[in-house]
């Protein structure tokens, strides 16, 4: 096929023998294969963590944050990844562990606590975390969660930054709890 995405759009729905995917990834280690492998939805884990270990490509170990069958301590071990793309890849993973979401709660790089606070798949205790982050954008991040906790809604109301609490006021999944609340303030912004 023409090229690696090509290929992952002709095989999506699989049928890749187990055998062949083995051998590929043993005889032909070039780039096109490899980013094949990592984003085969067939791809076994033991070779998925063999490709995590042999290589270094941001391309191939994003793919590889985002596969399902990535074993747990290889998506640790992209977390604290020294490239922020390769991390930014684990915190928007649908696939994300608790463990890995919890390391990347203290990342260094807010980008990617913003990713990481934009992933449905965190639990409320990481969302909880995030809605104390010292930089704005992280926590209005929060607010694109579908299912964000009642609790954390109204903390995000009363924000310190007003952009942060202006967004939370217009926030259309905004639990009306929040704006009778709001509307039974002081404040004439919450108002």
């Amino acid at each position: 096929l023409s090229g690696p995405e090509e290929a992952l759009r002709a095989w999506k729905n699989g049928g890749i023998p187990v055998q062949l995917l083995r051998e590929l990834f043993a005889h032909h280690d070039t780039f096109e294969v490899l980013y094949f492998l990592a984003g085969y939805a067939e791809t076994p884990s033991k070779i998925l963590e063999e490709l995590g270990e042999k290589t270094q490509s941001v391309l191939i170990l994003s793919q590889l944050a985002d596969h399902p069958r990535t074993p747990k301590p290889l998506l640790q071990q992209l977390a604290k990844h020294e490239d922020p793309e390769v991390r930014k890849a684990v915190a928007r993973s649908k696939w994300i562990s608790p463990q890995s979401a919890l390391i990347l709660s203290d990342d260094d790089d807010a980008s990617v606590r913003a990713a990481l606070a934009e992933n449905h798949a965190i639990t409320p205790r990481i969302q909880a975390k995030l809605s104390n982050d010292d930089v704005p954008f992280v926590r209005a991040a929060l607010l694109k969660l579908p299912h964000l906790d009642v609790e954390i809604q109204k903390a995000l109301c009363d924000d310190m930054d007003v952009t942060v609490q202006t967004k939370a006021l217009l926030n259309p999944r905004l639990d009306p709890s929040c704006l009778l609340e709001c509307a039974d303030s002081d404040e004439s912004l919450s108002q």
